[in-house]
Formats: structure tokens, C-alpha cells, sequence
């Protein structure tokens, strides 16, 4: 039998070039999806991150102005660490631990502590799936006068989860005689 000159159709090659270029475009599809997922999640972590961090420092800035965790622990802002990870090795930084948390109770609802970890608690399936490592320093800022207004409190944080971890810090200042 012979074909007729007019028979439409494709040929075997065509479909599978018209296959690969398919696959190839599913594939930047699939990679796409999966570093967007990851973003995502890395987002999310660094949301959550930076609320415990905000969470202990408000919780800070509500304690008497003498309270011992706000004992100067550096002379100078420039003294301060510059990162968290400076901050884990500084011997002058406090660390959230169980016995900050004993002295700070309002965070006990909240936070758990374990070997100077800090984990979140709380419902649904990322509870407690966030470990936090969480340090502060503090500088009076000492007038010529001798008097003390205020205090800069730098937070310092490192965090891990199963995707991956990072770190922040955050700065504020307490004022004395400011009740909020």
C-alpha cells in the first residue's frame, strides 16, 4: 500500500522532540516550585524568629528599670556584639535560660527552655518545631550628670528549624520612668 501525497499526520520524531521539550519545561516548573517552597519556608522561619525576638524584647522593656536582667552588661554601645554569633560567645551577654525564664515568668507561657534552648509552644504541627538560641546586652546611657535615663537593649538570636536557620537582632531603648 502506498500513502496518499495528501495524508496529514506526525511522525514518530516529531513526537518525541515535541516530548522533550515538554519535559524539559515541566522540569523548570518542578524546579521552580521546589526553591519557591523553600523561600517560602525560609520566609516563615524569619517571620517567626523575628516574634520571639520582638515577644522577649517587649518583655524586657516591661521590667522594673532595676530589674537584674537589665544590669548594664557592656560599657558602650560599640562594645555590644555586632552578631549573634559574636553575642553566643560574649561571656558579658545574658542567654534566655531556664532561670531567666523563672525570673521573667510572663514568657513561661509561651516558651520552653531546654539546655539553653529555646522552643516555642504552642498548637498545630509546627509547635515546638522552631529552636531558638536567644541572648541580650544592655548599656546604660549615662548622661554627663551621672544620671541614667535610659538603656539600650540589643536582642541577639540564632534559630534552626528542619529547611534551615538564621539569625537577627534587634535594638530598642528603654526609657526610666516610662510605664507603659
Amino acid at each position: 500500500m502506498f500513502a496518499a501525497d495528501n495524508e496529514k499526520g506526525f511522525t514518530l520524531v516529531e513526537a518525541m522532540v515535541a516530548t522533550v521539550v515538554l519535559a524539559i519545561g515541566i522540569l523548570g516548573v518542578v524546579i521552580m516550585q521546589t526553591r519557591a517552597v523553600g523561600a517560602n519556608a525560609s520566609a516563615a522561619s524569619r517571620t517567626t524568629g523575628t516574634g520571639v525576638a520582638i515577644s522577649v524584647m517587649e518583655t524586657l522593656k516591661e521590667l522594673p528599670f532595676t530589674d537584674a536582667n537589665l544590669v548594664q552588661t557592656h560599657a558602650t554601645v560599640a562594645l555590644m556584639p555586632t552578631s549573634a554569633r559574636a553575642a553566643a560567645t560574649d561571656a558579658a551577654c545574658r542567654q534566655f535560660n531556664a532561670a531567666t525564664l523563672a525570673a521573667i515568668p510572663m514568657l513561661a507561657n509561651v516558651y520552653r527552655v531546654t539546655g539553653g534552648q529555646v522552643t516555642t509552644i504552642g498548637a498545630g504541627a509546627s509547635a515546638g518545631s522552631h529552636v531558638y538560641t536567644i541572648f541580650w546586652a544592655v548599656v546604660d546611657n549615662v548622661l554627663p550628670g551621672g544620671e541614667v535615663p535610659s538603656k539600650t537593649i540589643r536582642i541577639y538570636q540564632t534559630w534552626g528549624t528542619a529547611l534551615g536557620g538564621g539569625t537577627s537582632e534587634i535594638t530598642t531603648i528603654k526609657y526610666n520612668n516610662v510605664v507603659l
